[in-house]
């Protein structure tokens, strides 16, 4: 049987070259885009937002009872409309929306749905998925993705993670008759459908667990960090959980083995490979930042205890972690430690055994008032981090810094102003800075108008007004049917026109066939894989045409059934220039069938073969992928491989 090519985009773009400014995004610290055009909650979490996969982000908001989104593409244009779209229209509380990318361009939305009906309060776990043009996938106002557990009777917090583009994972805060809570995990597919029990597995016991928080375990499952709300040593927990449901780590590991923590903050990052990261702070009771290294087996890999980020006295909270590529991890948390000083941000790198690579305690990123303090941390071209922070000089706004791998300080000693004033933004125990793949960040907040993103490009400054090849935005599509892939190119000129086209599909293989001038160009893999698919386009106005190169990674994974092989038949070599070798072992007959097809389903070459070696000459053909099927005389398929042909 002919097998088919799957292609899945596993990141939707790897490298947008150019930024076109002159679309949407400001030259200044004092522009910014509004994207929503109405109300919204407000409150410690007025809005979230996930990565469209582009470039982009999608935010999602409370509006009275409903709850409404947007999605910001990378060149600051509102894609669904002037004040977004609706995801749920009708009536009741939505509580605690969460958002994630649904790894094809749209996002998964979860919420918890509370309605009173005759004096009674219920809940349920609503969902909803919205394709990349705003379009609902599910029903109308979205579908049950998680039934409530018997004896529970609320929901709080929540967590919502994408399952590599199959679904996505959840994270359930739930309390139970009795005035206590627990932590549960589910698992939706891309429709919704609940893939474990439809309540979802319990993590912890019944006994107040609170505040799950979610990382892919990088093997089909996910880890959990959540905590007890009863103070004592080991209540920050963490849990790893397969794709099947099943615990990994027995009852859970507690991380803080010196100090019980009450309503601390923590996060979590991978370092780069699938160990992780955690930190967490001592809030008022025990000053300090802290940390540990964990491998997938639930193994303390930084000593039988954790490590200390920073000792200092007085209070240190809200730290955020992230991974420095070499094992190690970056750090930044709020420090109140110098007595009638203000709150400042401080800074700290351990390598990869969690040793300080940095001075005692960090480094401090300014030397300015903070106002919420809650830095986050994002990648910086250099290797090393970019840290936000809140800052209340001359009015709210949120300012900028960078230090380089060995801790050097890039930018101003104040760092930079990045959004307007009387703005709020960094939002409490919230990330609020999207990385962007191409460099720079979006940091999105909120003000009097509405919602806002603003653009905050690579370096330490804001670029000048935009030039000529600014203009030129490169960007393409494609659909696929068996293993031929037709490429559609979307690319634009916001200043004159695009002139020429050259695509490399990665796939040298394919010869000859490997690059395209054309438009809108097909192209057949050779094999299955990973190939990085790249366009060039140039153009502009005249007298300044300009280049651009836009790449993104797809996969061609095999679907349908298994080779038939009874009879240890091979084919070698594989790829060949012009001709191959098939062996077939002891069928019992004298002669057999041999056919090739190409992959449009023509039937190229026959021929008979026997038991043993077999020449075939594969010089008249294409290069290009074929099908060898062996038929016994009564036509009884024997063995089928694919060939691939390689000139």
């Amino acid at each position: 049987m002919l097998q088919n090519y799957r292609l899945s985009i596993i990141s939707a773009i790897l490298l947008l070259s150019v930024i076109s400014l002159k679309a949407q995004w400001g030259n200044s610290a004092d522009s910014m885009r509004t994207i929503n055009g109405a109300s919204f909650g407000g409150g410690y979490t007025p809005f979230v937002y996930c990565s469209d996969g582009n470039n982009g982000v999608i935010a999602l908001w409370v509006d009275g009872t409903h709850l409404d989104a947007q999605r910001v593409d990378a060149t600051g244009h509102l894609r669904w409309g002037t004040t977004g779209i609706q995801v749920y229209d009708s009536t009741g509380s939505q509580l605690n929306p969460k958002i994630c990318s649904d790894g094809h361009g749209g996002c998964f939305v979860v919420w918890v749905y509370y309605r009173v009906v005759n004096s009674t309060g219920y809940f349920t776990y609503q969902g909803q998925r919205i394709d990349s043009n705003g379009n609902a996938l599910w029903q109308h106002n979205g579908k049950q993705v998680v039934f409530p557990a018997t004896g529970t009777f609320s929901a709080t917090n929540l967590d919502l993670i994408n399952n590599n583009g199959n679904g996505a994972f959840l994270g359930l805060e739930v309390g139970w008759n009795g005035g206590l809570g627990s932590v549960r995990a589910a698992k939706i597919d891309l429709s919704g459908k609940p893939l474990w029990d439809s309540s979802g597995v319990a993590v912890t016991p019944v006994y107040d667990y609170r505040n799950p928080r979610l990382l892919l375990d990088g093997y089909g499952g996910m880890e959990m960090i959540y905590f007890s709300d009863v103070s004592a040593p080991g209540n920050i927990m963490m849990q790893r959980i397969d794709s099947t449901g099943n615990l990994r780590w027995g009852s859970g590991i507690g991380l803080n083995t010196f100090y019980g923590i009450t309503d601390g903050a923590f996060n979590i990052c991978h370092t780069g490979s699938t160990d992780v990261v955690a930190t967490w702070d001592g809030y008022l009771y025990h000053s300090g930042v802290y940390a540990q290294k964990i491998d997938t087996g639930g193994n303390f890999l930084w000593g039988t205890h954790e490590v200390y980020v920073c000792d200092t006295p007085a209070n240190q909270y809200f730290p955020d972690v992230m991974s420095d590529g070499l094992g190690g991890a970056y750090f930044a948390w709020s420090d109140s430690r110098t007595s009638g000083q203000p709150v400042r941000i401080y800074v700290q790198r351990l390598n990869a055994a969690g040793v300080e690579q940095w001075p005692h305690n960090g480094i401090a990123v300014d030397t300015l008032n903070t106002y919420n303090p809650n830095p986050s941390l994002s990648p910086d071209v250099s290797n090393g981090l970019r840290v936000f922070w809140p800052s209340i000089q001359n009015g709210e706004h949120v300012r900028m810094q960078r230090l380089d791998l060995n801790g050097n300080i890039l930018c101003d000693i104040n760092g930079k102003r990045v959004t307007p004033y009387n703005t709020q933004t960094i939002l409490y125990g919230h990330r609020s800075v999207q990385n962007r793949n191409s460099g720079g960040d979006l940091v999105l907040g909120y003000n009097t108008p509405g919602i806002y993103a603003q653009y905050v490009p690579a370096g330490c400054d804001f670029p000048p007004l935009y030039n000529a090849c600014d203009s030129i935005i490169g960007n393409f599509g494609s659909v696929g049917s068996a293993s031929v892939y037709q490429f559609s190119d979307s690319s634009f000129a916001n200043g004159g026109t695009i002139q020429s086209w050259k695509w490399n599909f990665g796939d040298s293989l394919s010869g000859v066939n490997d690059s395209s001038i054309l438009q809108n160009p097909s192209h057949v893999f050779s094999a299955p894989g990973t190939y990085i698919v790249c366009l060039t386009v140039t153009g502009g106005i005249p007298n300044s045409i300009c280049g651009i190169t836009n790449c993104k990674t797809v996969t061609i994974t095999p679907t349908g059934i298994a080779n038939n092989n009874p009879y240890s038949c091979s084919l070698y070599p594989n790829p060949t220039k012009g001709s191959f070798t098939l062996v077939i072992g002891e069928t019992g007959q004298d002669k057999m069938l041999l056919s090739m097809e190409d992959v449009f389903g023509r039937i190229v070459n026959t021929g008979s073969v026997k038991s043993g070696f077999n020449s075939i000459d594969a010089g008249p053909f294409a290069s290009g992928i074929y099908i060898v099927t062996l038929h016994s005389s009564t036509s009884e398929m024997l063995y089928q491989q694919r060939v691939v042909i390689a000139k």
